[in-house]
C-alpha cells in the first residue's frame, strides 16, 4: 500500500512541479514583456496561444502550496476518473433497455453537428448545452445511478434542519448536534415519490426537458429544465457542488456524440462471453460502479 501510495503521489507530484515552473515562467515573461521585444518562436507568443484556462491554473492563482495542490490534484485523478466511466456504463445500459431513444439522439447530433463525419463527431465545449435530449438521457442516467450514492458529514455546529422547498415533506425539524454525522442517499431520493413524484423509479429523460419560446421569433425550442441543487443533487450542491461538474457532462456528452451516431450495439449473448444475467446490478463500492457486462457493437451504415 505504502509504494501504490508513492507511486500515485510522485505522480501527481509531477504534475504540480510542471505547472508551477510554467506558471512562474509566465509570470516572470510578462514581468519582461514591457522592456524586451517579443518574437514568434518566443515562450510569450507561445504561452499566449493557449486559450483559456483549466481547474489547476484557477488554484495556482490562489496558492503555489505543494501539499495543498497534491490534495487538488489527487481529488482530479481519483473523483474524476472511475465516476465518469460509471455514469457513462449506466448510460449504455439505459440505452439496451431503452433504444427508443437512440434515433432522437442521432437526430440532434446531426441537427446541431451536421453530417457525422467517418471517425464520430468531436463535441466542441461550447456546443454542449446545444444538445438538450442527449443531456438529458445523460442526466436521467445519473439520476438513477448516481456516482456517488451515499455521503455523509460531520455536523460543525448545532443546526436545525428545517423540511423546505416547493415541496416540503411532512417531517418535523431535526435537531443535529456538533460533532454528529449526516448521512444521506441520492440513489434512494431518486426512488422517493416525495422528490421525483410518482414515476421516479422510471427511466424519463422528458423530466429534464422543456419548451421555451423565442420572444423574438415566437419559434419553440427545446431546453434542458434546471431543478434545485438540493432535489437534482447527484454533484452535491452549495459550497459542496463538485468542482468537474460540467468537465464530466463534457466527457460523457463527447463520449455519446462519438459512438452512438457510429455503432448500434446489443446486450452480448452468453456465446460471445457474456457473463452477467439481465439486467446487471451494481457492485459494492465507495462508488457506484456495476457488474462488467459485455456489449456487442457493430458500425452502422453510413446514413
Amino acid at each position: 500500500m505504502s509504494n501504490a501510495i508513492k507511486t500515485v503521489q510522485n505522480f501527481a507530484g509531477g504534475i504540480i512541479e510542471e505547472r508551477v515552473r510554467t506558471a512562474q515562467a509566465k509570470k516572470a515573461d510578462e514581468a519582461s514583456k514591457s522592456v524586451q521585444p517579443t518574437h514568434e518562436g518566443g515562450s510569450i507568443a507561445k504561452l499566449a496561444k493557449k486559450d483559456g484556462k483549466d481547474l489547476l491554473d484557477l488554484f495556482l492563482e490562489t496558492t503555489q502550496d505543494r501539499e495543498e495542490l497534491m490534495t487538488i490534484v489527487l481529488n482530479f485523478l481519483i473523483a474524476g476518473r472511475d465516476t465518469t466511466a460509471q455514469l457513462l456504463s449506466w448510460f449504455f445500459y439505459e440505452m439496451i433497455a431503452h433504444p427508443e431513444h437512440l434515433d432522437e439522439i442521432r437526430k440532434e447530433l446531426t441537427e446541431v453537428l451536421g453530417d457525422c463525419p467517418a471517425e464520430g463527431y468531436r463535441l466542441p465545449y461550447d456546443q454542449m448545452r446545444d444538445l438538450p435530449y442527449t443531456f438529458a438521457c445523460i442526466t436521467e442516467a445519473l439520476r438513477l445511478h448516481p456516482s456517488v450514492p451515499k455521503n455523509a458529514k460531520r455536523c460543525m455546529k448545532d443546526t436545525l434542519l428545517v423540511p423546505s422547498g416547493p415541496n416540503p415533506t411532512k417531517l418535523p425539524p431535526v435537531q443535529v448536534y456538533k460533532g454528529e454525522m449526516v448521512g444521506w442517499s441520492d440513489w434512494v431520493m431518486a426512488r422517493l415519490p416525495e422528490v421525483w413524484g410518482p414515476d421516479c423509479e422510471e427511466y424519463k429523460p422528458s423530466r429534464f426537458l422543456e419548451e421555451e419560446v423565442d420572444s423574438a421569433t415566437g419559434v419553440k425550442r427545446r431546453t434542458v429544465r434546471q431543478y434545485s441543487q438540493w432535489q437534482q443533487h447527484m454533484f452535491n450542491g452549495g459550497p459542496r457542488l463538485c468542482l468537474g461538474m460540467n468537465l464530466a457532462n463534457y466527457e460523457a456528452l463527447s463520449l455519446v456524440a462519438a459512438v452512438v451516431p457510429l455503432f448500434d450495439f446489443h446486450w452480448a449473448t452468453a456465446e460471445q462471453g457474456q457473463t452477467v444475467n439481465w439486467p446487471p446490478t451494481y457492485v459494492s463500492s465507495l462508488t457506484h460502479p456495476m457488474e462488467s457486462y459485455k456489449v456487442e457493437f457493430r458500425r452502422r451504415a453510413q446514413q
